[in-house]
């Protein structure tokens, strides 16, 4: 997505959330999942803005490769110095989630969210030396670093991405965007429509039942 004004929330708080569904999800699987990253290929990711992690994969320690992740970057010098916030939150399975991660940018405090589940970390980000640039919003993908044989991205999304939604503001977790599946809305319309007609049907035995009491 080309850079735009909108999209320079480092100096503020914001909200990032999405519905995700992964493909690969074993904790053996180093895959990352990016829902979204700030910054131009061929930089390192000490010079993004901010990028959200849906799977860590081999970033780190391999007992975190399932966990969401929150990173931002400070852009000083010619590869930035990162700071990671990782979530106790994991997706271990290839049914569809809703994540978010929201950062206050006055406290720097930092909340995750799966499926209503909330992992809240207080002052985890120093707000001190954030920065905004004018790269790329990368999602489903991980722009590369420095790299002779790549110029492109890597870690492409292996899944699926929906309802994608970017808040200038640190959301209550009431107003996000967790409603049900497509599917669990289907089920439950089915439901409703199965009770409506069982209901219809129970009223119009008990007519029928009336009017044959009645001509008896």
């Amino acid at each position: 997505v080309s850079d735009d004004p909108l999209l320079d929330l480092a100096g503020g708080s914001f909200t990032i959330e999405a519905w995700l569904r992964l493909d690969e999800f074993d904790a053996s699987s180093t895959r990352r999942y990016y829902v979204t990253q700030k910054k131009n290929i061929g930089d390192k990711d000490g010079l993004a803005s901010y990028t959200f992690i849906a799977r860590m994969g081999n970033i780190d320690d391999a007992a975190d490769r399932q966990k969401l992740a929150f990173e931002m970057g400070d852009g000083i010098g010619p590869d930035g110095s990162l700071q990671r916030v990782v979530s106790n939150l994991l997706i271990n399975d290839s049914n569809w989630h809703h994540v978010s991660v929201a950062f206050d940018g006055t406290s720097g405090d930092v909340r995750f969210t799966l499926d209503g589940a909330s992992d809240l970390h207080p002052s985890a980000i120093n707000t001190a030396n954030l920065h905004d640039n004018d790269d790329l919003l990368y999602i489903g993908a991980h722009p590369t670093p420095p790299n002779p044989q790549s110029t492109t991205v890597n870690h492409g999304f292996d899944g699926g991405i929906d309802e994608l939604r970017i808040s200038d503001v640190f959301l209550p977790q009431s107003q996000l965007l967790a409603v049900p599946e497509p599917s669990s809305v289907a089920l439950a319309i089915a439901g409703m429509l199965l009770f409506g007609l069982l209901s219809w049907l129970r009223l119009k035995v008990a007519g029928l039942r009336k009017q044959t009491k009645e001509i008896a």
